[in-house]
């Protein structure tokens, strides 16, 4: 029960952490041979070009997302919006990545 507690404790707290992360005001996106850097202020969508074809990537309200892809499961597109500085979605067959930057933001992501 104690380590039930304990477990439970660790998830709140780590919830309460990495919500406290300010909002990004760029995101990068990495594809293979090139990386791009959009603000998150502009409304757009994007296509990317990877190994498997295009995938489709918007850009709206100060946030983020796949919108489609041509990989077979589309856990990208399920991965949903991205906003705050660290938050990265990635389409693994496709081989391409987005990450939320912004001032001050300390790049984790390891390759």
């Amino acid at each position: 029960m104690i380590l039930v507690l304990v477990l439970a404790g660790l998830c709140l707290g780590s919830w309460v952490v990495l919500g406290r992360r300010p909002a990004g005001t760029v995101l990068v996106l990495d594809s293979p041979g090139q990386s791009q850097r959009h603000p998150l202020a502009e409304d757009q969508v994007l296509l990317v070009g990877g190994p498997l074809g295009f995938s489709r990537v918007a850009i709206q309200g100060g946030q983020a997302c796949f919108v489609s892809s041509p990989c077979p499961e589309q856990r990208c597109v399920s991965q949903g919006w991205i906003r705050r500085q660290g938050e990265t979605a990635a389409c693994l067959p496709n081989q391409i990545a987005l990450h939320i930057e912004g001032p001050g933001a300390v790049d984790a992501l390891s390759r």
